[in-house]
This record gives structure tokens, C-alpha cells and sequence, in this order.
């Protein structure tokens, strides 16, 4: 992606630069609100702005920008020589170049390649840093698969409502949170599955399991925390069954710790599944949550409240694992011959629940059919036989 955005208000300039900048593939803008309307339209490389423009600056336009388009490359081009306006527009906007009008067209031709170079690398790296992540994260995860079922499980299940809650709320970032979802277990990986089992349904176990058990966040914190980009992922797990810090709970979410918001999440989630194994519904158990103020921050809560909560229960029926489809919730547990809960009633399918439940079934581990709820925003299905 090689586009560049040229903003002016002269329309003399920029009939110059259509002359001058034919080499490269411009959009050119005549003033700053038409200037944003292009970069929500699609996204450019290069942003190149006068600093003189009515009603918005180049200043306050490019750090707008900045906001709206972080990877656009942008360039300030100005007739003002105060260096403390060259200063503000380098600090306020994070500027790549600041030229002085009136600018050399080499000079403006060198600055938007170096422009269009600086984007190429800062989209080269975080894809190689994102594949990367995700590489590793992936493995993380599949080894705990492969080792722990009852904690993979139980991450499962902790990220369907992690992404549940971070998608109502529209909270920035959302993939830490999901990423410290999907590895908040990873520290029970030395764990035995029938001691994760009854911690995870309230179960008692002896003193040394118990502490043992206490232990797994601080585990997963040390082996995430040297890991590039989840340094915060490993505070958020690091927080996991810490209750909400009540001095900042009449904060936004939006403006308070990253780690500390991670955190109650996790700690929301977890305890969510704590309580439905206990016996109650998603409903009850979410109404118990609410009154439990001094440990969970409301707005978490809520946003944990399925659409179905306010309505009578449906019916449920039987189908078979290869005609389970993304959305369905499930009616009762889904368990391994040997009573290992796979997935919970109440829990929607999602595409990597239905692939585990596909890979369970190919080995003989679980039942051929399951039962799902019948839901109006779910095609119907034939119940097998």
C-alpha cells in the first residue's frame, strides 16, 4: 500500500504538487475535515499537511491522524520558521519530517519515499511481531491441550466470556485480553487434571495441592513476561484472582491500568465458571456476581449478561457433533467417557469448540450427539436419531 495523502487549502499548491508528484499514487485534500473524511474512507502511507490551514492545523489534523490511522507516515510542511511551532508539531504529532515551505520539490519527492520506506517497515514488523505472537501463543495453548485437558478446558471456556465482555465494552487492545484468556491456565500445566478438576468445580484438595494451585498465576507471569508484546498479558495473568481495586472502580475502564482491567476480567470470568459448576445457571450465576461488589466491578458484570438471560429457557434437541453450528448453545455438559467436562451447558459454539468436539469424537472419546438449545436466531435442525 503505496497511497499518499496530500493536504492544502491553496488550490494553487496543490495544482502544483498534481504537476510535481505524479510518480507516486496521491489523493489530495483541500483543508483538514475533507482531509479525515479521506482517511476514514481508506488508509494511506503518507500524510503530507500544510501547517497554516482554517479551522484545524496541520498540527492538530496530523495527530488526529495519528489517532485514527497510527501506521500513516506523516509530514508537516510549513512557511512558519518559529521553531516552537516545528517543536510542538514534532511532540503533539509524532512527526516523520518537517519541511519548510517553500520546499524543493527533490527534497519533498526524497521525504515522502523515506515516508513511504518508514511505512513499509513499521507494517513489516508488526506483522512478523503479530505471526510471531501468534505462533506462540498457539503452541503455548496446544501444549496445554495436549497435557492438561481440564485446564484447556477451563481456558476455553475463560475466553468465550473474556471476548464476550471486551467486545460490549469496546475496550482498546482487545486481543491482550484475549490472549492473557487463552494462557491464564498456562501455570497449571504441571497440575494433574483430576486436581484441576476439583479446584475448578469448588471441590476441596488437600493443603499442598492447594497451594500448589495458588502458585499458577505467578508461574504463568514468569514464563510470559521475557516474551515481546505480553508483558502486559503477563500482569493481566499475573492479577487473575485479584478482587477490584475499589479506589479506582468510578474510573472508565478505558483510562485505568491495562493489567489491573485484564485482571479483573480474568478474575470475573473464572469465578463466573466457579459458580456455574456449583450447579447454578449462567443467569444465577451472573445475579450472584452482582451482589458481590466488593470483588467485582459492575460493569464486567454486566457486560457477562447473555442476550438469553431474560428469556424462558428454550427447549433443547439432539444432533449429531458433525451438524453442530457456530452460535449454538449447548443444553447439558458435553464429557469424555471418563466424566472429563469438554464443554458446558450454556456455552456457545464456537468454530475451535466444535473442532476439539469433532477431534474428541473421531477417537471414540465422546458421544456421537449432543444436546443444543433451540434458539429463533439459530437455524433449526433435524434431531438425530
Amino acid at each position: 500500500m503505496n497511497a499518499v495523502l496530500v493536504v492544502d487549502d491553496d488550490p494553487n499548491v496543490i495544482a502544483a504538487h498534481r504537476r510535481t508528484l505524479r510518480q507516486f499514487d496521491v489523493t489530495y485534500a483541500r483543508g483538514a475535515v475533507e482531509a479525515l473524511d479521506r482517511v476514514r474512507e481508506m488508509p494511506f502511507a503518507v500524510c503530507v499537511s500544510d501547517m497554516r490551514m482554517p479551522g484545524m492545523s496541520g498540527n492538530t489534523l496530523l495527530t488526529r491522524i495519528r489517532d485514527e490511522s497510527p501506521d500513516t507516515v506523516r509530514i508537516m510542511l510549513t512557511g512558519d520558521a518559529d521553531i516552537r511551532t516545528a517543536i510542538g508539531a514534532v511532540n503533539d504529532g509524532n512527526i516523520f519530517r518537517f519541511l519548510a515551505k517553500p520546499c524543493p520539490t527533490p527534497l519533498l519527492v526524497n521525504a515522502i519515499r523515506a515516508g513511504l520506506a518508514q511505512h513499509r517497515l513499521i507494517v513489516g514488523e508488526r506483522e512478523l511481531l503479530e505471526k510471531t505472537l501468534s505462533g506462540t501463543v498457539r503452541v503455548l495453548t496446544d501444549v496445554l491441550g495436549a497435557v492438561n485437558p481440564a485446564a484447556f478446558n477451563q481456558t476455553l471456556r475463560i475466553h468465550e466470556h473474556v471476548q464476550q465482555v471486551t467486545a460490549r465494552l469496546g475496550l482498546p487492545n482487545p486481543w491482550q485480553y484475549e490472549v492473557a484468556a487463552m494462557l491464564s491456565q498456562l501455570g497449571c500445566i504441571s497440575l494433574g487434571s483430576e486436581t484441576l478438576e476439583a479446584v475448578y468445580n469448588g471441590r476441596d484438595v488437600s493443603d499442598v495441592d492447594c497451594q500448589r494451585f495458588a502458585l499458577h498465576a505467578s508461574i504463568a507471569h514468569d514464563l510470559l513476561s521475557n516474551i515481546p508484546r505480553l508483558e502486559v498479558v503477563a500482569r493481566m495473568i499475573a492479577r487473575q484472582h485479584e478482587s477490584i481495586d475499589l479506589r479506582n472502580v468510578m474510573q472508565p475502564l478505558s483510562e485505568r491500568d491495562p493489567a489491573e482491567v485484564g485482571g479483573a476480567i480474568l478474575h470475573t470470568a473464572i469465578e463466573l465458571e466457579r459458580v456455574i459448576a456449583r450447579g447454578l445457571s449462567r443467569t444465577e450465576a451472573v445475579t450472584e456476581l452482582r451482589t458481590r461488589t466488593q470483588e467485582f466491578d459492575p460493569l464486567i458484570v454486566t457486560a457477562l449478561t447473555s442476550a438469553r438471560d431474560s428469556l424462558r429457557a428454550p427447549a433443547s434437541v439432539r444432533t449429531s457433533i458433525p451438524e453442530l453450528k457456530v452460535g449454538m448453545t449447548f443444553a447439558s455438559d458435553v464429557r469424555t467417557q471418563s466424566g472429563l467436562v469438554i464443554v458446558r451447558a450454556g456455552d456457545e459454539a464456537s468454530s475451535g469448540v466444535i473442532a476439539r468436539l469433532v477431534n474428541f469424537h473421531r477417537i471414540g472419546a465422546i458421544p456421537a450427539a449432543v444436546h443444543v438449545l433451540v434458539d429463533e436466531t439459530v437455524p433449526q435442525i433435524a434431531a438425530a436419531s
